[in-house]
């Protein structure tokens, strides 16, 4: 078969992944969607004419690779240029993982065998690819399923990387049962994987419907009244020329709306307050302020928001992401984006956003390239890389006793970060955020919708405050109760239930990337010495005849 005939059929499977993503793709489209590209891969893996290179399994899988990362994300482009090197690298990135399955493969197994390589390379880098600072999982295969949380509830003990796995698995079966047809194998090799390829699919989502329909909230699930704001500001001009206060009373009068005694929190986007507040000076914050005297109107009140604030860098010490004063080089400061509690006290509490979006709010590697730290824009109205917290911090309301995971923006596409707060006993989970940057195209709305997945994982109540949408309550089940439309002003309020279910994933975290990543350094280590050891011999054979 022609090459250019071999990348038409690859670039099926970046297709059908385009055509299976949320928000209004075809979810079960992915566990065929990897079929075009194994077929190819595995035709040139089998090809006896040495015409194709080393590298083919890059080559072949590049393209649909790029169609599926532009098709699902182009929307990146509206919050920064640097969507353009997003596409690209994650493309490549993929690709890689593909051409590591490819040479276990061929050199290892001679193309006959060998395909569980597929899952343990791509689980190993998709683990690797949310745990360093290019971090960029969106495009991770078991989020592809958020449209449809009531087909993986078993995200619970998996995480969605458990999602990967059966997409993969599901596609590898999928490819046998059609080569044992095209290759005439007896029947009983057939039928053996056509009812292995139905066990993969029926049983998983079986399982998963049961748990769906039986699950309720525990017994000793205590209810809370929760108020979630949209105030719906335009970011990149009115949110910095509107004085501060202007945009504080716009969050506080749809928050009174639905406010009353019962009201336990009012939650509000991610950069809703633009104070900039200096964190040794918060009381002398108008709008703190303004929130503090709204809260004590009523008793079990507690306010989440988000702000930007800066922190003044002690003498002698360091900080990452710190920053010299331009009129005072000899002292220093740091930017962070923060989330508060305010609760009328002057105990407040609060945390820095920990998981920085690369390219707009951190630099990559800066210790490293320090000049580059002057390309990253913070969306939140500074210049340069913002500092983070390296551990979790549990906002814990003294009017409910609550212990509350509360998560900015990004953070929340991280189901392995997410479950640290759970071990610390967190009851519900609110996340804050601004998606207004990506404008009126999926990225709001995929974003919502990986919250649903959040839910699953952890059998939590999630609270979602998004500055122009989608705010949402979601149930434990990954249900949606109520959302908001996108680009108006709003205030939902719902009663929803604090539990300390500690699921197995939550317990555990992402247990099967770390497994993944761990088998994937023995794999491509096996398959190199393998590989080296037949060169030698080979070449020992070679003088023998030579010689003789």
């Amino acid at each position: 078969m022609k090459k250019y005939k071999l990348i038409l059929i690859a670039c099926l499977t970046g297709i059908l992944l385009g055509l299976s993503w949320p928000d209004k793709g075809f979810s079960p489209l992915l566990l065929v969607a990897f079929l075009p590209l194994l077929w190819v891969q595995d035709y040139i893996v089998n090809d006896k004419t040495n015409r194709f290179g080393r590298f083919a399994g890059l080559c072949y899988s590049y393209l649909p690779f790029l169609i599926w990362n532009v098709w699902t994300t182009y929307w990146v482009w509206n919050s920064t240029p640097v969507a353009l090197l997003a596409f690209t690298l994650n493309a490549l990135l993929m690709s890689t993982a593909f051409q590591l399955y490819h040479y276990t493969r061929k050199r290892l197994y001679n193309g006959k065998g060998g395909y569980f390589a597929l899952p343990v390379y791509w689980i190993g880098f998709e683990f690797f690819h949310m745990n360093w600072d290019v971090s960029w999982p969106w495009l991770t295969l078991g989020n592809g399923f958020a449209n449809v949380p009531q087909l993986v509830q078993w995200y619970q003990f998996t995480g969605v990387l458990g999602g990967t796995l059966w997409i993969l698995l599901s596609n590898i079966l999928l490819l046998e049962v059609i080569k044992s047809f095209i290759q005439k194998k007896e029947k009983k090799i057939q039928l053996t994987w056509i009812i292995s390829l139905a066990a993969a699919i029926i049983i998983p989502i079986s399982i998963s419907l049961v748990m769906y329909y039986s699950y309720k909230d525990p017994k000793d699930a205590i209810p809370c009244e929760v108020i979630a704001v949209q105030p719906n500001t335009e970011p990149y001009e009115e949110q910095y020329d509107l004085p501060p206060m202007v945009l504080t009373e716009r969050i506080l009068t749809l928050a009174a709306q639905k406010a009353d005694s019962n009201t336990t929190f009012v939650i509000a986007p991610e950069s809703c307050i633009q104070d900039y507040i200096w964190e040794h000076e918060i009381d002398s914050s108008p709008s703190i302020n303004r929130v503090k005297e709204f809260v004590s109107q009523y008793p079990k009140l507690s306010f989440i928001a988000g702000m930007p604030t800066r922190m003044m860098v002690p003498l002698g010490e360091e900080y990452d992401a710190m920053r010299a004063f331009r009129n005072d080089p000899g002292h220093f400061y740091v930017s962070y984006n923060t989330a508060m509690l305010i609760d009328g006290s002057n105990n407040y509490q609060w945390l820095h956003k920990s998981k920085l979006t690369p390219g707009v709010e951190i630099m990559p590697y800066i210790k490293y390239i320090p000049f580059m730290d002057k390309l990253a824009l913070n969306l939140g109205g500074t210049v340069g890389s913002l500092g983070r917290d390296k551990e979790r911090i549990l906002f814990k309301s003294p009017r409910s006793d609550a212990k509350i995971a509360t998560v900015i923006c990004y953070e929340s596409i991280y189901g392995d970060y997410v479950s640290r707060y759970m071990r610390q006993g967190a009851e519900l989970l609110f996340i804050i955020t601004n998606d207004a940057w990506w404008k009126d195209t999926p990225g709001h709305r995929q974003h919502m919708q990986y919250a649903r997945l959040r839910a699953v994982e952890f059998r939590k109540w999630i609270a979602r405050s998004a500055n122009t949408g989608i705010s949402a309550f979601i149930s434990p089940k990954g249900e949606v109760m109520q959302k908001t439309r996108y680009w108006e002003p709003a205030v939902i309020k719902q009663e929803i239930y604090r539990n300390n279910i500690i699921t197995f994933y939550a317990r555990y975290g992402d247990y099967l990337g770390r497994l993944a990543l761990v088998c994937m350094g023995f794999l491509f280590l096996i398959t190199f010495v393998n590989y080296r050891l037949k060169k030698i011999k080979a070449g020992k054979k070679s003088k023998k005849v030579q010689n003789s």
